[in-house]
C-alpha cells in the first residue's frame, strides 16, 4: 500500500492497482540467472526432437512446468530457439529425464537442455498450466523469467505484458 500498488478499502479488502508499475519494480529485482541451473547435451536433430522425447517422458507427471522460450512459444509464438529450459521440482524426475534422455553435462553456455530448480522454492510452478502435452509457468513467471533473458527476452515478455497480462487486468478492473 505504501508503494501504491494496491489500495485497502474501509471494510479491509485489498485492490491491485498500478499493475505495471508493480511488474516493473517486481521485474528490476527478479533475474531467472538465481535460479538453479544444469545444463545439459543431447545430440538431436533440432529441438522437436528434443521436445518429443521429453513429451514422452514427462506425459501425465506434474513437478516441472517449460519456461523462457521453449515455454513462451507455447504460448504465444514469438522466438526461435535452441535450448528447452525447464523447472524440475523433484529431484527424481530430474534424474529420470537425464537417463532417459542420455544428456551429458555440460557448460550452460553448450547445453540445448536446461534443468532449473526455482530459487523461490515452489513459486514457480503457481499458476502453471497444461499446453499441449506440456506443462508451462504462468504468463506472469513467463514475463518475469523472459524480460532480463538475453536473446530477445525482452521483446517476448513484452509481448506476454500487451497480449496476455494487459487483458486480465483490464478485465478485472
Amino acid at each position: 500500500e505504501g508503494q501504491e500498488y494496491l489500495s485497502i478499502d474501509r471494510k479491509g479488502r485489498a485492490r491491485l492497482k498500478n499493475h505495471e508499475e508493480m511488474l516493473a519494480d517486481w521485474c528490476a529485482f527478479y533475474n531467472w540467472k538465481k535460479n538453479d541451473r544444469e545444463g545439459f547435451f543431447r545430440m538431436a536433430r533440432g529441438k522437436e526432437e528434443i521436445r518429443d522425447l521429453l513429451r514422452r517422458n514427462l506425459a501425465g507427471r506434474e513437478g516441472y512446468a517449460l519456461s523462457l522460450h521453449s515455454g513462451n512459444n507455447l504460448v504465444r509464438p514469438f522466438v526461435s530457439y535452441d535450448v528447452v529450459h525447464l523447472y524440475i521440482e523433484d529431484s527424481g524426475l530430474a534424474e529420470r529425464l537425464k537417463n532417459a534422455l542420455e544428456l551429458e553435462p555440460v557448460p550452460l553456455e553448450s547445453a540445448n537442455v536446461v534443468l532449473m530448480g526455482s530459487y523461490y522454492r515452489h513459486s514457480v510452478f503457481w499458476g502453471a498450466r497444461d499446453i499441449g502435452d506440456f506443462r508451462v509457468v504462468s504468463d506472469l513467471q513467463l514475463h518475469l523469467d523472459l524480460a532480463r533473458f538475453p536473446i530477445r527476452g525482452s521483446e517476448a515478455a513484452d509481448e506476454i505484458l500487451q497480449e496476455r497480462l494487459r487483458p486480465l487486468w483490464e478485465k478485472n478492473s
